[in-house]
């Protein structure tokens, strides 16, 4: 299958989960301070005593991105209810990220974005 085959809505998830997965591995096999700085600004100045701690939150991240991998595998309709379910479950991450003075919001908002028009608007 060649990226012309997919919709609309599966490339968004493409990058969505392309994103979700680059994190996942950063946070799971990184520093913990470079994590804060490139994948979750708003843990900055935080510390993790036990590494487990931040390789759950890294592989909680890739299990994140397999969802989204499944969902474009699944087809269309897969991609539009995944899409419309994380439009709601996302919201919180976008509050969190709003709240923190650390936080670039824009990326965030661009994913709600794409997650309620994809899963909502797009036909």
């Amino acid at each position: 299958m060649s990226l012309s085959d997919y919709s609309s809505g599966q490339k968004f998830l493409m990058l969505s989960a392309a994103t979700a997965i680059v994190n996942a591995a950063l946070t799971t096999f990184g520093d913990w301070n470079t994590v804060c700085e490139l994948v979750a600004p708003s843990f900055k100045g935080t510390k993790i005593e036990d590494k487990r701690i931040q390789r759950l939150l890294g592989l909680s991240q890739l299990g994140w991105g397999v969802g989204k991998v499944a969902a474009i595998l699944s087809g269309p309709a897969a991609t539009t209810l995944y899409c419309k379910l994380a439009s709601f479950s996302f919201a919180p991450v976008v509050w969190t990220a709003a709240e923190s003075p650390d936080v670039d919001i824009a990326l965030y908002g661009i994913l709600w974005a794409g997650y309620i028009y994809f899963g909502h608007f797009q036909k």
